[in-house]
């Protein structure tokens, strides 16, 4: 009677403040793993030995990796992506003044085409 009670005790215990910590580190080490810009392709390397060697590649990643890089703090350089303007003047989007509440409202203007007119095919 007392021995089941002390068992789910020691097994609550090992999981609460061994299994979890543990759990815990290693999905914090693959995502550090994951988004980290520096480590390039050995990242393949390093998750199976996290994956598979749970404490010991945990501890031999977080003694090897390299210190001087913080993703939070390092400026990143500018990006070469150029959104497109090719399609830029062909959408017209109707401009909207802001009338003073006193003023009466005026009747609704003709509508302006908002969409780009269709080309005839060669």
């Amino acid at each position: 009677m007392w021995t089941d009670a002390l068992i789910a005790l020691a097994f609550g215990a090992f999981t609460i403040f061994v299994a979890l910590p543990i759990a815990a580190v290693v999905l914090l080490t693959l995502l550090d793993i994951c988004f980290r810009q520096d480590i390039g392709f050995s990242r393949l390397v390093w998750m199976p030995i996290v994956l598979f060697v749970p404490v010991g590649g945990l501890l031999m990643y977080w003694l090897l990796r390299p210190k001087d890089f913080d993703p939070l703090t390092e400026v990143r350089e500018a990006s070469t992506y150029a959104p497109s303007l090719r399609y830029a003047a062909t959408y017209r989007r109707p401009v909207l003044t802001p009338v003073p509440a006193a003023t009466p409202v005026a009747p609704a203007a003709p509508s302006v085409e908002t969409e780009a007119p269709e080309r005839k095919a060669a």
